[in-house]
């Protein structure tokens, strides 16, 4: 007779309480013990502080890298191809694509007509529309929908 092994655990599933003695995974844990303080979705923990900070960090920097992508061609009275925009920013493409795409979403440029790039390939050239809607704070924002 072949030995059935829990996925998550490695214990016997057929057991008595099994589901209670497992890892959690698939919900017996959580159904005994639903906001145990110490497990790391109930909130800030002491320990996830310094991810959050990461996290904001890069936001920034995701704001930064949209504002250079938009400043760039914007000085680019005919346009930039993502491969302009790349090479003129040094910026790496799985970088600049993404934001060039959030730019467009949002309204702050448009694709208009083609070029060759450096590798002799048809490409969208990008044109400046319009600057970026200003985000207020979350504070300013709560105040401003009252």
């Amino acid at each position: 007779m072949p030995i059935n092994l829990c996925i998550f655990c490695g214990g016997d599933p057929m057991e008595p309480n099994h589901r209670a003695r497992c890892d959690g995974r698939q919900g017996g844990i959580e159904e005994v013990f639903p906001r145990s303080p110490g497990l790391p979705y109930t909130g800030a923990q002491p320990l996830t502080v310094g991810t959050s900070k990461a996290a904001a960090w890069q936001k920034t920097g995701v704001a930064t890298e949209r504002s250079r992508v938009l400043e760039f061609i914007h000085a680019h009275l005919g346009g930039a191809t993502d491969d302009d925009i790349q090479g003129g920013l040094g910026m790496n493409g799985d970088t600049e694509r993404p934001r060039r795409i959030e730019l467009e979403r949002m309204g702050c440029v448009r694709a208009d007509g083609k070029r060759l790039t450096r590798k002799g390939r048809w490409a969208a050239v990008w044109h400046y529309v319009r600057p970026m809607p200003v985000e207020l704070p979350a504070s300013e924002a709560q105040e401003a929908m009252r």
